[in-house]
């Protein structure tokens, strides 16, 4: 059956040029903004489609469907159910009834259009642009989602406004449909996946063998979200005709239901879902094989494939004439033949690799990237559309290597397997079907089979869809073509790979390079997503000394990866040498970068680097902890001012945090403020106190965590100061003179130029300044640009806030124009900012203007082009962050000052920044919350090749700007 999907983020795959054409593949996203290198059934839109040519196509059982660029929506083939949404049951493109050309688009209701279509055993569904699933056709056991079994589109007045959406539950809405046998499946906007339909052999996951779908208060918020296990949500769904798959967030493959052939992948035939405790964590996901993980799944008649994350295909299941491509006739994943990880993966033949399959019954299709499709499997009717009706890949026929791509006169760019026939779209968007032509299903105004005689596929038309539908094909954005001379070089518990540019960029600037690494040449993992660069190498560090390993290179730009480069050259990292510390009684030394380490932690069961400062409960609100900095494991003796992250957690009441050196008096400032409940960090330097200790004060009870990142030496010409309000646009307030306390919010698009130099106890001849800058109740999301007046206001932003929100960041900007620093709001809002040191002019620090140096937003650009890769950082990866070679920045850095925001975070986490080639600590440096847009300021030495790692636990994206750097 085929399994259509629609992402809110789709993107391409390379297919190489043909006929001189560019062409495009679209396929089913694994993540939302992160693009993989397959799609199972490639049935969604296709950038650059003529108006009335077909972009998604969908084969069932008896049906085809195409989805036309205009939105529409035309079926042919068996119209006995309604399933081709005519108000009738007349068949189509028969010979009989109406032709294809001859129909109009299905009504799907008064405006509305699909961005998506999928067809079963009898019935068909639309995604429409509203994210609202449509289904008619058969009714049987609920499949359409109605409250009843009533078949519906085969009488008029059915279809359009009169057929309601399919309720999915209160606030929720679709981005992928997929039509099976008797059930349908959606996944829903959250990632969860609900199913209805029929139940019998435990395809709607609900552990029972019940319909849904067919009695009133059976489906939306009556109806619960298939449990995929501990915090699992799915990223793509396929629907077979008793079985049901999932594609999760890990990249693993979960499915369930009948399970007669092994189509389950767990050893077995023992049917899932059909029970009480058999979903969740108690079903494990497809062993794949040793470090394979999934891009894109099909679910066919009783078997399963996906393409894994290198472009191979692993099938298992129902092994009958050669479905699965093994040159057998054996079962897969059954518990009697092999299983799915003991399986190689079918050779292509020719070193292709696949862009996206589809399993039918007992056969299955591909589509290669090189825009070729071959059929493997059953013969019958020609279905592998060989001239002929012989099987492929059961050990007595022809081999899939050794078969010919399908003549089909023209690149395809997505391929859809119904029960015993097939299609293809080719780049000039007009669509061809063979294999059993029944009841109309190929189109072609016959009931003759295609495909299984000499020439019939060479000779076969297009399909003509009515006005339009063979509309002259348009350049598309393509994936790029594969780089070229990669080669890599050892290091010190790293590696250095260097490759050239594809020669074909596929019609859209590279913007990144994904890296993957093998031990072995055959297991493949990605070391790095997206170099959001287009430097042509690369420092992959945090490897195993003594372990010989390689690599390999492909390039991305918003069509989405390219084709892999050939493996690299084999190389053994080496045991790197003893690093030289810095010397922080050197009088030129000005700042001493420590590795992050944790200092103070007052949560239960946690740690910190010498075991000190764990009580185990919140420090209580109107007191104070003395938090000893020198004597710790790693600081120096002569430290005289320190830079922590600290962080608030779970603050019981709205309140504030002061850090200041302990024996002088508390000051009027604020280093953080935190509402109830908050998870808040901020960078705080301040000098020491009494016996090298620092004071931290909490007005309201929480627990807190304190990180240090480094030092400033006693010799440093860094000058701490007791921190001091110097703006408070609060009615009521007060600064240390009595200066900018004007009572009323800084208006949005407008900027307060703060003067610093001449304030009481500031030095005269400070060059720039650290401040603690907080908003406080802006009246919309916004940030805060600060830099040195008189110079052009940066793209480049120190704090960024929402709706009523207190947030602070600490700033370290140059001072311009007669000492001032300026402040620009581009949303109303209250402003504080706390003096807490200044640099004299004749510091070593290099205060620049800020300037941005990542941004992983579609659409957003850096100061040279490099780090806009376009997709979000994932979870449980880091980006290398180039920071010397950049525009403006000094060669010799060992430190650099950076201004860290992460921008829609998909779930609770954080951030870690850290010099590249050690080992990644355990502090971080930025808290977040699902959907938080929060900044931090980032002080952290440089690692191997000037690079900065920033490591993030959960999906997000993450935006870098540079404030300053501290040289060697």
């Amino acid at each position: 059956m085929s399994s259509s999907r629609q992402t809110q983020s789709s993107s391409g795959r390379v297919v190489k040029r043909a006929a001189g054409i560019a062409v495009a593949v679209a396929f089913v996203a694994t993540s939302v903004g992160t693009s993989g290198p397959a799609g199972a059934d490639t049935n969604e839109g296709v950038p650059g489609t003529p108006s009335g040519a077909a972009s998604v196509i969908a084969a069932g059982d008896g049906q085809t469907c195409a989805r036309l660029a205009s939105g529409g929506v035309k079926c042919w083939g068996n119209g006995s159910d309604g399933q081709l949404g005519q108000g009738n049951t007349a068949n189509i493109g028969d010979g009989v009834g109406d032709s294809v050309s001859d129909i109009d688009p299905i009504d799907l209701d008064t405006g509305r259009t699909a961005t998506a279509i999928t067809a079963g055993n009898g019935h068909t569904c639309a995604l429409l642009d509203d994210a609202t699933v449509k289904c008619w056709g058969g009714g049987g056991n609920g499949r359409l989602g109605q409250g009843n079994t009533d078949e519906i589109g085969n009488g008029p007045g059915e279809m359009g406004d009169n057929l309601p959406p399919v309720d999915l539950g209160a606030g929720r809405t679709a981005t992928a449909v997929s039509a099976g046998g008797s059930h349908t499946c959606a996944l829903l906007d959250d990632g969860t996946v609900k199913c209805w339909g029929r139940g019998q052999d435990g395809q709607l996951g609900q552990g029972d063998n019940d319909s849904i779908g067919g009695a009133a208060g059976e489906m939306g918020d009556d109806l619960a979200p298939i449990d995929l296990g501990t915090g699992r949500t799915a990223t793509a769904i396929t629907a077979g005709h008793r079985h049901t798959c999932a594609l999760l967030d890990d990249r693993t493959v979960k499915c369930w239901g009948a399970n007669v052939q092994g189509q389950l992948g767990q050893g077995s035939t023992t049917r899932i879902g059909a029970s009480p405790n058999e979903m969740g964590d108690n079903l494990p996901p497809v062993d794949l094989g040793a470090g394979s993980t999934a891009a894109a799944i099909t679910a066919g008649h009783q078997h399963t494939c996906a393409v894994l994350d290198n472009g191979s295909v692993k099938c298992w299941g129902d092994g009958n004439n050669g479905g699965l491509g093994q040159d057998s006739n054996q079962n897969i994943g059954d518990g009697v033949g092999d299983s799915v990880a003991e399986t190689d993966p079918i050779d292509l033949g020719g070193g292709r690799t696949a862009v996206a399959v589809s399993a039918g019954e007992q056969f299955t299709c591909a589509l290669l990237d090189d825009a070729g499709v071959k059929c493997w499997g059953n013969g019958n009717n020609g279905r592998l559309g060989q001239g002929d009706t012989a099987s492929i890949g059961n050990g007595t026929g022809d081999s899939v290597a050794e078969t010919d791509p399908i003549e089909l006169q023209g690149a395809a760019i997505a391929i859809t397997t119904g029960r015993y026939h097939a299609c293809a779209l080719l780049a000039d968007f007009s669509v061809k079907c063979w294999g059993e032509g029944d009841q109309g299903k190929l189109g072609q105004d016959s009931t003759d089979d295609i495909g299984s005689s000499p020439n019939q596929m060479s000779n076969l038309d297009k399909i003509v869809l009515g006005a339009g539908g063979d509309a002259t094909a348009v350049p598309v954005t393509v994936a790029p073509a594969g780089p070229t001379g990669a080669s890599a070089t050892a290091g010190a518990q790293s590696a250095t790979v260097t490759w050239n540019a594809p020669g074909d960029n596929g019609g859209a600037a590279v913007s990144g390079y994904r890296i993957q690494s093998s031990s072995d040449g055959v297991v493949w993992t990605t070391a790095v997503t997206n170099t959001g660069t287009t430097a042509t190498s690369r420092t992959i560090t945090g490897l195993t000394a003594g372990q010989p390993i390689r690599f390999r290179v492909a390039a991305i730009n918003t069509a989405g990866i390219g084709v892999w480069s050939p493996a690299t050259n084999q190389v053994t990292p080496t045991t790197p040498a003893d690093p030289t510390p810095t010397d922080p009684t050197d009088p030129s030394v000005e700042y001493v970068p420590l590795d992050p380490a944790r200092l103070l932690d007052t949560r239960p069961g946690t740690s910190t680097i010498d075991g000190e400062f764990t009580p185990g409960v919140k420090l209580t609100g109107g007191e104070e902890i003395a938090l000893q900095i020198t004597g710790r494991p790693g600081i120096p003796t002569n430290a005289d001012a320190a830079v922590l992250n600290v962080t608030v957690n779970e603050p019981e009441l709205p309140g504030f945090i002061t850090a200041y050196p302990c024996g002088t008096p508390r000051p009027e400032a604020s280093n953080l403020n935190y509402v109830a409940g908050q998870t808040i960090p901020n960078t705080v330097i301040t000098k020491l106190g009494d016996n090298g200790t620092i004071c931290l004060f909490s007005d309201q009870t929480t627990h807190l965590i304190a990180d240090i990142n480094g030092i400033f030496p006693d010799t440093s010409t860094y000058t701490a100061l007791d921190p001091a309000r110097l703006l408070d646009t609060r009615p009521g307030t007060s600064t240390i003179d009595g200066l900018f306390i004007p009572g009323v919010k800084l208006t949005g698009g407008e900027e307060i130029a703060l003067q610093i130099t001449g304030r009481p106890g500031i030095p005269t001849n400070a060059d720039a300044a650290v401040l603690n800058v907080t908003v406080n109740d802006p009246e919309l999301p916004g940030f805060i640009t600060a830099y040195p007046c008189g110079t052009p206001r940066p793209e480049a932003s120190n704090l960024n806030y929402t709706t009523g929100q207190t947030i602070p960041n600490t700033v370290i900007t140059k001072l311009g124009d007669n000492g001032t620093i300026c402040l620009f709001s581009d949303q109303t809002t209250h402003l504080i900012a706390d003096i807490n040191g200044t640099f004299p002019t004749t510091s070593t620090y290099t205060a620049l203007d800020p300037a941005r140096l990542l941004d992983t937003r579609p659409g957003t650009s850096t100061i040279d082009g490099q780090f806009t890769p376009g997709v979000k950082l994932t979870g449980g990866e880091e980006i290398a962050l180039h920071i010397t070679g950049r525009p403006g920045i000094p060669g010799d850095v060992d430190a650099a000052v950076l201004n860290v925001t992460v921008n829609e975070p998909e779930l609770p986490g954080f951030i870690t920044a850290y010099p590249c080639g050690t080992p990644r600590p355990e502090a971080s440096n930025l808290n977040y919350v699902a959907g938080q847009t929060i900044p931090n300021t980032v002080i952290t030495k440089l690692g191997d090749n000037g690079t900065i790692c920033l490591f993030s636990d959960q999906t997000t994206h993450l935006i870098a700007d540079i404030n300053g750097t501290f040289p060697d």
